[in-house]
């Protein structure tokens, strides 16, 4: 859905991709498409998906550990600990500026 956190998460990975490169940035790709619920836990299920992170003007960056679906759960591999590389990373890009550590781009 349409949003300002989403809008800046995007812009974040792209201009990380941009200044260091597919190979070095945090993400390598950064592509909007829909995916069906069943197409996702498919490749939960599968090891294919490492991190969830939902965003919102609220809550900034939230990681999701867990997804359900007809009473099964499908976890992720984090913890309140490890909350993920790449949620980690986008969190505090975005808390940072937030906070007045670093200057807004």
């Amino acid at each position: 859905m349409p949003g300002i956190t989403r809008k800046t998460v995007l812009e974040f990975f792209r201009k990380d991709i941009e200044d260091k490169g597919a190979e070095n940035a945090i993400v390598n790709k950064v592509t909007e498409t829909n995916i069906k619920i069943s197409k996702l836990l498919e490749m939960m299920e599968e090891g294919k998906v490492l991190e969830i992170f939902g965003s919102g003007t609220a809550v900034t960056i939230v990681p999701v550990q867990k997804l359900s679906k007809q009473g099964k759960e499908y976890m992720l591999p984090i913890s309140e600990e490890n909350i993920g590389e790449v949620t980690n990373w986008i969190y505090n890009s975005i808390t940072d500026i937030y906070y007045g550590k670093v200057d807004s781009p």
